[in-house]
């Protein structure tokens, strides 16, 4: 089939909607901040400005994705909006590793979210055709 092309099945998929959002996509997230974190720290003298940069940037993260994991108790639309505020400060942190295309950086997960659940990303879908 030409013009085709296939996802390989072990990529997820695009992130869409807070629900969506999984805390494995936290994890990834985070652990992707704190090796380039830990890589400045460890380039720089002990307590010199750039380690304590580092470290209070990883302090920073840390605390953000414990925030983003606070949300996963339950889907309610109050714990889906608050989950999709906390991802999208997240992900601020590690929006300057998007350009240039840096390895590893995840472009299908590693988003900023508009939409708290399926049904509100299909409500904007189809106001935005009704529109045309």
């Amino acid at each position: 089939m030409t013009g085709t092309t296939t996802r390989p099945p072990s990529r997820p998929a695009e992130l869409t909607h807070a629900a969506a959002l999984t805390e494995a996509d936290v994890d990834a997230l985070t652990a992707y901040l704190k090796a380039r974190l830990d890589e400045v720290r460890d380039r720089n003298d002990y307590l010199s400005d750039e380690w304590r940069t580092a470290m209070s940037l990883s302090l920073v993260v840390s605390t953000q994705a414990d925030r983003v994991r606070d949300t996963f108790t339950d889907d309610s639309p109050e714990l889906l909006l608050a989950r999709r505020r906390q991802w999208n400060e997240l992900v601020w942190l590690v929006r300057p590793w998007e350009y240039g295309a840096a390895a590893g950086y995840d472009t299908t997960r590693w988003c900023h979210l508009i939409h708290a659940d399926a049904e509100d990303a299909a409500r904007a879908a189809a106001y935005r055709r009704s529109c045309l």
